[in-house]
């Protein structure tokens, strides 16, 4: 049972993680594939003005942050 539930927690954190780089892909921005690097380059990316990231990607993106 704790393996399938497991299983189960990290599908979803992929499935989370392919989404944020597709919303980020959108708009030209790439994230290497891997857990650190989205949660490494992700508030780089989600502070910085410059890049053409619209208000509700913003949203988006924070919202599919992972938590820490």
């Amino acid at each position: 049972m704790l393996h399938r539930v497991r299983q189960n927690l990290v599908k979803q954190r992929t499935a989370v993680a392919n989404q944020t780089r597709g919303v980020l892909g959108e708009y030209g921005i790439v994230i290497r594939q891997g857990l650190g690097q989205r949660r490494q380059r992700l508030p780089e990316i989600l502070e910085d003005t410059e890049n053409d990231l619209s208000a509700a990607a913003r949203g988006v993106c924070r919202k599919l942050r992972p938590p820490g």
